[in-house]
């Protein structure tokens, strides 16, 4: 149970009507009680806590500024078009069709599927897959990077993350949340503080209530981090792969067509895979600078061929 100090710490609170300090205490209290014995007493405190912390953001929405937390989710890049399969291609186009059908869907009581996570390696286009739906659906999108939410501050992660998710109830947007694992971490990790554990808790109970005209999309490289309640909170589950062989050679050679460049090598001359798109992009970006400003509009085959063996000795497990 709680020391007199903290006791004294939750009374206070409620003689004062602070309401976030108030939450922080009993979320406190429900900790001691929890390591006891689990009882539905345990879950009372935990909604009681929750709706003091809502009510202290109504009271003073501005005391953890929005803008410190989350930043624009920039339009796509309009000189490159992705490459991607086919599965991911027919998922976007999709997601598209249900938000400008949703008269149809809401006629026979169904909504349009808003709650999307990815996974995949680094550089696979996640994060270009947010912008780009935020774009056709004509959303305003905003990026949440998870390590700006978390505090060492009691009780302030939680604040953070209420108060990201209630501007999304307010403001219709896509929110992106980059390395989600962060947010949604398992909670049966011993090594886990009982702070972040609460936060998986807020998390879910926050997508349970996203409304239909929002849109949540969570990004991860660490799906194995992620706690397994949350994953059926997702209505689409989709892992960006890396591209085989036949995949990067289209990459490639869109890009080059992008630039308006060319390049002294047979598309089945290129021989690469399992790296990601954004990097085989960034390699022949750097490779038009070279040729470019040596006077030429053509890659020649040596500076080609060794620039993507040099990028598979770099990329691990190649």
């Amino acid at each position: 149970m709680l020391n007199s100090t903290e006791m004294l710490r939750l009374v206070r609170a409620a003689c004062n009507g602070d309401h976030l300090k108030l939450s922080q205490q009993i979320d406190l209290l429900a900790d001691s009680v929890e390591k006891a014995k689990p009882t539905a007493y345990t879950t009372n405190l935990r909604r009681l806590a929750e709706s003091e912390r809502e009510k202290g953001l109504a009271v003073n929405a501005s005391l953890a500024p929005v803008d410190g937390l989350t930043e624009p989710l920039l339009p796509p890049d309009g000189t490159h078009k992705p490459v991607w399969d086919k599965t991911v291609r027919e998922l976007l186009d999709g997601l598209v069709a249900e938000y400008k059908k949703l008269d149809v869907l809401t006629a026979h009581n169904l909504a349009p599927r808003n709650r999307i996570i990815l996974t995949g390696e680094p550089g696979t286009g996640k994060t270009t897959f947010a912008s780009i739906l935020s774009e056709r659906l004509g959303l305003d999108g905003v990026i949440l990077r998870a390590d700006r939410v978390i505090s060492s501050q009691l009780g302030k992660t939680l604040t953070n993350i209420a108060l990201v998710f209630d501007r999304l109830h307010m403001e219709r947007k896509l929110l992106f949340i980059d390395e989600c694992d962060m947010l949604l971490a398992r909670r049966d990790n011993s090594h886990d503080v009982a702070e972040m554990r609460r936060a998986t808790n807020l998390v879910l109970q926050k997508i349970d209530t996203l409304p239909d005209d929002c849109i949540l999309v969570c990004a991860t490289n660490m799906s194995g981090l992620i706690d397994r309640a949350a994953w059926r909170r997702f209505d689409v589950r989709v892992h960006m792969t890396l591209p085989d062989k036949a995949t990067s050679r289209l990459i490639i050679m869109h890009r080059l067509k992008e630039l308006n460049i060319q390049a002294d090598v047979q598309p089945f001359d290129i021989d690469i895979e399992d790296v990601s798109p954004a990097l085989l992009v960034q390699t022949v970006d750097n490779l038009a600078r070279k040729t470019l400003i040596s006077g030429s509009e053509t890659i020649p085959t040596d500076l080609f061929v060794n620039a993507f063996n040099s990028l598979k000795m770099e990329v691990p497990n190649q």
